[in-house]
């Protein structure tokens, strides 16, 4: 049975189709990848990427830098 997570704080993300924010996490269960519902920044579209192709943007104030600024 799946298992769906609405996020009260909106979740900044990295996608292969830009930034955005996440709005919804699906998880179908171990042989499946976990499906996240992902509002664009550049237009306001609503894609669905599945967990390899996501990525949390970096914020410095909470210590998440680019790998080369470590």
């Amino acid at each position: 049975m799946p298992v769906f997570h609405e996020f009260r704080d909106l979740i900044p993300v990295a996608t292969p189709r830009g930034p955005g924010v996440a709005l919804l996490l699906r998880c179908y269960g171990i042989e499946s990848h976990d499906m996240w519902t992902v509002v664009m920044d550049a237009d306001g579209s609503v894609w669905t990427f599945q967990n390899p192709d996501i990525r949390v943007q970096f914020n410095p104030t909470l210590g998440r830098v680019p790998k080369e600024k470590i």
